[in-house]
């Protein structure tokens, strides 16, 4: 969100908050987006208004100006820490992460080294 938003100020967001508020969100063949719904059909909520995009990057950069609540994964809310203020969502929508290799090629140490640190990474902000 906006720094200055009013919901700026709570320590966390819960989906009840954003019945009042035009959403920024991924489309809807995204993971992330489909468990928003239900958590929302399931508390009753309905934004005035969704925006729906393939980037993340769009959804940080539309609340950064105002436009509306992003919601989007913690990393990405990181990336763009100068623009939008990120809180908590609650309830929490946990989504699976995966990483893919080239089935006809050995991972490189390189790539073996990126996805111990990845795996560190998420267990870390996961606490």
């Amino acid at each position: 969100m906006h720094k200055q938003h009013p919901l700026a100020e709570k320590a966390s967001v819960h989906v009840h908050d954003l019945q009042h508020y035009p959403l920024l969100v991924h489309h809807g063949d995204d993971a992330q987006h489909q468990l928003l719904q239900q958590v929302m059909a399931r508390h009753g909520v309905t934004p005035p208004s969704t925006l729906e995009t393939n980037y993340s990057a769009t959804i940080c950069t539309l609340a950064g100006n105002g436009v509306g609540i992003g919601v989007v994964s913690t990393y990405a809310a990181s990336i763009f820490a100068g623009l939008v203020h990120a809180v908590p969502f609650h309830p929490s929508i946990v989504v699976q992460t995966h990483m893919a290799y080239a089935p006809h090629v050995a991972p490189s140490k390189l790539a073996v080294d990126f996805a111990a640190r990845l795996q560190a990474h998420f267990k870390a902000i996961k606490g």
